[in-house]
């Protein structure tokens, strides 16, 4: 195992990102990757340039997902002003 820093244009940010990916050898040949800050963010290439290509499509296609998932999600304000209300007898 070896850990590597790829860098992806990842759509769902609009720019390049930085990731850390762990890079597994098969022992009958390929390689594999995940993303440790990605749970569950894995993908597999026959060759080092298309498994690393092909995490980087996972993590971007990752993110994607969990930012929809936020955006349907009903927002709360992190500070809210409580209300001043007046009332006349």
């Amino acid at each position: 195992m070896s850990e590597t820093t790829i860098t992806h244009p990842l759509s769902c940010l609009g720019g390049a990102v930085r990731l850390e990916a762990l890079l597994h050898q098969e022992s009958d040949g390929g390689y594999w990757c995940e993303v440790p800050a990605i749970p569950g963010c894995i993908s597999e290439g026959d060759s080092l340039a298309e498994a690393l290509f092909n995490i980087g499509e996972a993590a971007d296609g990752c993110l994607k997902a969990l930012l929809e998932r936020v955006s349907r999600q009903p927002s709360t304000p992190a500070c809210s002003k409580p209300r001043r209300e007046t009332v006349t007898a």
